[in-house]
């Protein structure tokens, strides 16, 4: 199963090298010390895709996300409770930082 997480656009630039950043949301998002952290279990994996839809701001190492930005997020079929976890997390911690805000979440059918 995989999602789309949306966001509003930002408001202060966001530093190019910002994956640190997004796992360390989706680390809040999914709660201390749960079963998903640092899994062995390939049940347990999931796959984070980088932060889509910015735009370098020219002569920095940032980016203006002026249409707001996106994430996906993958799981194994047979352990989507790691999406609901998930989506439960984002709903109650939806400030990523810059500015930017969860608005929605899309379903991606494959």
């Amino acid at each position: 199963m995989r999602i789309k997480i949306n966001f509003t656009k930002n408001n202060k630039p966001v530093p190019i090298q910002n994956y640190s950043l997004l796992n360390s949301y989706i680390h809040t998002c999914l709660g201390k010390n749960n079963k998903y952290h640092d899994s062995k279990d390939k049940k347990g994996f999931y796959n984070i895709s980088n932060m889509q839809g910015g735009q370098r701001i020219d002569g920095t190492n940032l980016l203006d996300f002026k249409d707001g930005a996106y994430f996906c997020v993958s799981a194994f079929q047979d352990d989507i409770k790691i999406i609901d976890l998930l989506i439960a997390g984002i709903n109650e911690n939806p400030e990523f930082g810059f500015g930017m805000k969860f608005t929605e979440i899309e379903f991606i059918y494959e």
